[in-house]
């Protein structure tokens, strides 16, 4: 759930990090697993099946890193820095402590823009055959090809209540 929610909403391809650490992108295998633990609301187990068979030991390559072994407990914090690092509002929060409560604030807040870039070239997309952002699901490896049009519909859509229709 939570690659297919990175990749949804924040245009973050982690699929590597579901068995190691990405060799192409900047995700640790832990991060992945961070945003599982914030959803499921507590601190995750690393599974075996999230190794490379054989561990670290099978590998033959530079590139592939393994951090984290089977068993390990990753736990639930937003595990993002950067431009999407920022502090929650308090009166905002309603449970303190709901990493899934959490996780939808860091995910919806104007102060990340990001979201809104990745649903509103989603929907640039759609309707136009590609993106301002090329891959869509992929934004570690575009840039956007017209980036004051995509800030300018990101801050549409969030002025408008996140309305679709309305963009």
């Amino acid at each position: 759930k939570s690659h297919v929610l990175a990749k949804a909403v924040l245009g973050m391809e982690m699929n590597c990090a579901r068995c190691h650490d990405a060799p192409f992108h900047p995700f640790k295998q832990e991060q992945l697993f961070n945003l599982a633990a914030m959803l499921g609301r507590g601190t995750q187990q690393l599974p075996k099946t999230s190794t490379i068979p054989g561990g670290a030991g099978a590998l033959k390559s530079d590139i592939i890193k393994i951090t984290l072994k089977p068993g390990d407990k990753i736990a639930p914090t937003w595990p993002f820095s950067g431009e999407l690092q920022f502090s929650l509002p308090q009166e905002l929060v309603r449970k303190s402590g709901d990493t899934r409560e959490e996780l939808a604030l860091r995910l919806t807040l104007p102060q990340n823009h990001r979201t809104a870039e990745v649903l509103v070239n989603r929907l640039w997309a759609r309707y136009f055959g590609r993106g301002i952002v090329e891959p869509v699901d992929d934004w570690e490896q575009g840039t956007p090809s017209h980036p004051e049009l995509l800030e300018y519909l990101a801050r549409e859509f969030m002025a408008n209540g996140y309305d679709l229709k309305h963009i």
